[in-house]
């Protein structure tokens, strides 16, 4: 299955043999997909914020979608200290987790690492595993572009000061304790809400 996020809504893509293409309100398309406003259109209008459509080839289906967008790679990480705590960010009403854009010859390992030092003031950061790969869609100078995010596990033992990166509009940064950590993720997007689950912090935290 392929996850596409937009805002508070979410889009997947399934093979028409998988059990999802046979609930109720899966649409069913062959190969080609409508233009990405007619999707969008119907996925805003879903009161469960969430579409599911069956293609006869879903890795055909997806290649067809990744093609309306300007792709973007960026890569952060859900990052822990030494107590257990999880390093979160405030920005645009939402608590999010660190990540940003790949610069030029540069490897999403490196790219996680720096953004999270930057956009978080943090450093002394270990990479101990790989969680997902997400997708959203996003307009970026009026083009629409499709953010490819890669996600790393990390842990430090950095016990400093944290400072935001004000430029990128984070407005704070903090240590969110493991009791704290599900009135956090209920305030963040749909995309960092599927890094936590994927990562296996749900059943950590309940």
């Amino acid at each position: 299955m392929y996850k596409v996020f937009i805002q508070e809504f979410e889009l997947r893509m399934v093979s028409a043999a998988s059990p999802k293409a046979k609930k109720e309100g899966v649409l069913k398309y062959s190969d080609r997909l409508p233009d990405w406003p007619v999707l969008k259109k119907i996925l805003f209008a879903k009161k469960d914020k969430c579409l599911t459509i069956s293609c006869k080839n879903k890795k055909v289906c997806w290649q067809n979608f990744k093609r309306r967008f300007k792709l973007i790679e960026a890569a952060g990480g859900l990052v822990e200290n030494g107590k257990g705590d999880i390093l979160m960010i405030y920005r645009l009403g939402k608590w999010d987790l660190p990540k940003g854009k790949m610069e030029k010859n540069e490897d999403v390992v490196q790219c996680s690492i720096r953004e999270v030092e930057e956009e978080c003031g943090v450093n002394g950061l270990g990479i101990t595993g790989k969680i997902v790969t997400t997708h959203h869609v996003m307009r970026r100078n009026k083009e629409k572009c499709l953010k490819v995010s890669h996600w790393y596990r990390m842990r430090t033992e950095y016990s400093g000061a944290l400072v935001p990166q004000c430029e990128e509009g984070i407005e704070e940064v903090k240590w969110v304790p493991r009791e704290k950590l599900l009135e956090h993720i209920d305030e963040s997007w749909p995309s960092v809400k599927e890094v936590f689950k994927q990562a296996g912090f749900f059943e950590k935290v309940l």
